[in-house]
């Protein structure tokens, strides 16, 4: 997994083009070299996160914690799948995370 400290991270639940409830974040990482990553991603609700609000909620937890708290977190795309894979320092002590989702 990359690790990067959060510049800056904003979500919100949008309707995708079928008309479905999605979250999209946008986010600016800093990578190891200094450099900044804007990326935007589309997360929807699944098995392991069926409350689209209670993960958005996750989601905020995270990116804004690491943002404050200036720490790193860890981020894999494994975006064939369709998934992220996440591990936020200040949530459930580093626990992986993976979350449906696709790059925008």
């Amino acid at each position: 997994m990359a690790k990067y400290k959060v510049k800056d991270y904003q979500s919100s639940i949008k309707p995708n083009s079928a008309g479905a409830e999605n979250i999209y974040i946008e986010c600016v990482f800093v990578n190891s070299g200094g450099n900044d990553k804007r990326v935007t991603y589309r997360v929807w609700n699944d098995e392991r996160h069926p409350d689209l609000l209670a993960l958005k909620n996750l989601l905020d937890k995270g990116f804004t914690g690491a943002k404050l708290n200036r720490s790193k977190i860890e981020l894999t795309e494994y975006l064939q799948r369709l998934y992220l894979h996440l591990t936020f320092p200040d949530i459930d002590e580093g626990k992986y995370l993976q979350v449906s989702a696709e790059k925008v």
